[in-house]
Parts: C-alpha cells; sequence; structure tokens
C-alpha cells in the first residue's frame, strides 16, 4: 500500500505547484516500484536526499514499466521545479498520451 507521507492536504494547500508536481511524482514512483523514491531516513536525511539525490531508476526496481511512463514519473521528481511539469494539465497531457498509446497498441 503507498505510504502518502509525502504531503497532506493541509501541506498541498499551500505549496507551490513545483511541491505539487514532486509530491504527485513520489506517488506515481512508490505505486511503479512499491517502494518510495528515497530510504527510511530520520527527516533531515531524507531532506537531504531529496535536495541532492536522484532516485534509483524505476525501471531498475521494476522492469516491466514502460520507459515513456518511466520518463514521466522522472520528469516529476526533478531537482529543479523548472524542469519539473509547468502544470497539472502537462503532467495529465502526457499521461493521457501514455495511456491512449497504450490503448491504441492493445486495439491493434
Amino acid at each position: 500500500m503507498v505510504r502518502v507521507a509525502w504531503f497532506s492536504l493541509g501541506v498541498l494547500a499551500s505549496a507551490s505547484l513545483g511541491a505539487v508536481i514532486y509530491a504527485l511524482g513520489a506517488i506515481l514512483y512508490e505505486l511503479l516500484t512499491g517502494r518510495p523514491p528515497f530510504g527510511p531516513a530520520c527527516a533531515t536525511d531524507l531532506l537531504l536526499q531529496v535536495l541532492k539525490s536522484k532516485p534509483e531508476s524505476v525501471r531498475r526496481l521494476n522492469p516491466d514499466v514502460d520507459r515513456k511512463l518511466e520518463a514521466i514519473c522522472h520528469k516529476c521528481l526533478r531537482k529543479k521545479p523548472a524542469s519539473r511539469y509547468q502544470s497539472g494539465w502537462a503532467l495529465a497531457r502526457d499521461l493521457r498520451s501514455y495511456l491512449d498509446g497504450l490503448s491504441r497498441k492493445r486495439g491493434s
């Protein structure tokens, strides 16, 4: 079960868009890999990992994940907010495009 420890509704309401996109990426990462992007640590160590380290590749942890979905996830988790999706709509568009591609593959 996914531990939604990355944000709460109260924090979400006051968070920047970059933080929200990052949090959504962290949730997606855990859904795809079965673990959060960064391992168990005290709050200070966890914060340093989020700021300085790159999460392990989704496909390294779960080779069954499609490369396009992995790319979407990792874009959400980029260190610089300006490098992440700039809107929820842009993230939703890429996820919809990915899902539409799966539908076309299965329909062929």
